[in-house]
């Protein structure tokens, strides 16, 4: 029986090998990842490189045609790198500042030894979000769990956006026990959520920036979007003064929905 695949929520597709134990993940744009059992990693890239990443955090990374470069900058090790041109920019320098715009997780991993790139991820997660859509007297004054719809719109907003996903939709299923006015109340608010987030990662190098930063840290969780927007919404509900919601409900992810702990 072939192994069974798993397409993932930004294209690649997963294969399990039970033989090895090893996992195989493949991208659209020919990227290829095998981790294996003992913890080391293998990445190939469409240009033929391929990063070998050890247990201990150790990398290597060679050409197609096997030559040595530096993980860090893709240049070759030992060897002259020729004159730095005019005008040309550090590519990690411009991601960091919204100079540069990173286009998949599997370009935020590359990156991720960089000493700067390591301070960026290790930042509090408070400095990505908005601290609130509205004004502050108002926000007060809105029941918690729609306080809670507003939150889960933004997360979704902006793990969706940083990811190129279409969507997300307001969460639907005959389980409701809402009535239908609550139910249009909720789906406003947590439109409002979403709209936020857009308006944001559309912003200039700022919206940017804050795509980038968004990549790199799922990047440094094991490429796993639903451990990021957990810690998008843990977040984001404390800075909403919902510890509750932040304590005992999580963020469904691919699918859309809040649900219990």
């Amino acid at each position: 029986m072939p192994p069974e695949k798993t397409i993932n929520a930004d294209g690649s597709t997963t294969v399990q090998n039970d033989d090895d134990g090893s996992v195989v993940t493949s991208w659209p744009d020919g990227t290829v990842q095998v981790d294996y059992a003992n913890g080391t990693s293998m990445i190939t890239y469409p240009d033929g490189s391929v990063l070998n990443v050890y247990a201990d955090g150790s990398r290597d990374l060679n050409d197609v045609n096997g030559v040595a470069l530096d993980p860090d900058t893709g240049l070759p090790l030992g060897g002259n790198p020729g004159p730095v041109i005019e005008g040309e920019v550090d590519i990690v320098e411009a991601v960091l500042h919204g100079g540069h715009a990173l286009t998949s997780l599997v370009d935020a991993a590359s990156i991720l030894g960089r000493a700067e790139v390591v301070a960026v991820v290790a930042e509090p997660l408070d400095g990505l979000l908005a601290v609130v859509v509205m004004g502050y007297e108002v926000w007060q004054a809105l029941e918690s769990a729609n306080r809670a719809y507003i939150t889960a719109g933004h997360c979704y907003g902006l793990m969706y956006g940083a990811l190129d996903l279409e969507g997300p939709n307001y969460p639907s299923g005959g389980w409701s026990l809402d009535s239908e006015e609550t139910v249009n109340i909720k789906k406003a608010k947590f439109a409002d959520g979403v709209n936020e987030a857009r308006r944001e990662l559309a912003d200039g190098a700022n919206g940017v920036l804050l795509r980038n930063k968004i990549l790199l840290r799922t990047a440094n969780l094991r490429s796993d979007p639903k451990a990021m927007i957990d810690q998008l919404w843990k977040a984001s509900c404390h800075n909403a003064n919902n510890a509750f919601y932040a304590d005992h409900m999580q963020l469904m992810w691919p699918d859309t929905g809040i649900t219990e702990r």
